[in-house]
């Protein structure tokens, strides 16, 4: 079918979108901050069934987990303060102590910070899902978000099981794990992750992915 798209950033598969001269059947809306705010993400994922870190705001969290560690019963973890729940890749969020938060941003949104690290890094997991095809990534840094600063991203592999996040209906999105206590928390869901520098363009050629997210909307 004849796709369009709607989008406020640049992907390698662009290109095979119809142009403005053209009438598409179908508009595919690709915008970074085009989604749900953070809270209402968290709260939908763990509908769906899916781990998630403890949220809240801060005046309502950071008391819980500093009267845990007082008495004992759980460690002093540090808050993901988020001033623009819009935000995706890293940005609009600032990791402070529970202390500084309360202090300074007590109606803001936070997440308990989970340190998930592998060799000295900061690492997440990445389920990316393009129409049909589904793929595992895993990013590390140096810095205490796995997606910003020196940056690696490694391609695991090809997902084969049919029935994953079948029930997330969406053409294209991503849901960023990180793994605690032996358990997958999820973190993040997506609907316009870049796809291009995660070694997913070596396996899909720019066609493919604009056949596979064509065949959503047919």
């Amino acid at each position: 079918m004849n796709l369009g798209i709607y989008t406020d950033f640049r992907d390698f598969y662009d290109h095979w979108f119809a142009g403005s001269w053209q009438e598409p059947a179908a508009i595919f809306d690709r915008r970074a901050r085009h989604g749900m705010s953070r809270g209402d993400m968290l709260v939908w994922l763990q509908d769906l069934g899916f781990k998630v870190p403890r949220f809240g705001k801060v005046r309502n969290l950071a008391p819980v987990i500093l009267q845990e560690f007082l008495c004992g019963r759980g460690k002093l973890s540090d808050l993901v303060v988020h001033f623009d729940e819009a935000a995706h890749a890293g940005k609009g969020k600032e990791l402070l102590s529970c202390c500084d938060a309360l202090a300074r941003f007590p109606e803001a949104f936070a997440t308990e910070y989970i340190q998930a690290t592998r060799n000295g890094a900061v690492v997440s997991l990445r389920y990316l899902q393009i129409g049909r095809r589904r793929f595992w990534l895993r990013y590390s840094s140096s810095d205490w978000r796995s997606n910003c600063g020196d940056v690696r991203i490694e391609f695991l592999g090809e997902e084969k099981i049919l029935d994953f996040c079948k029930w997330i209906r969406h053409p294209l999105f991503a849901l960023d794990f990180l793994e605690s206590g032996g358990e997958l928390l999820a973190l993040d869901f997506n609907t316009a992750p870049r796809i291009q520098g995660t070694g997913v363009e070596d396996i899909m050629h720019g066609k493919e992915v604009y056949r596979e997210l064509s065949r959503f909307f047919l």
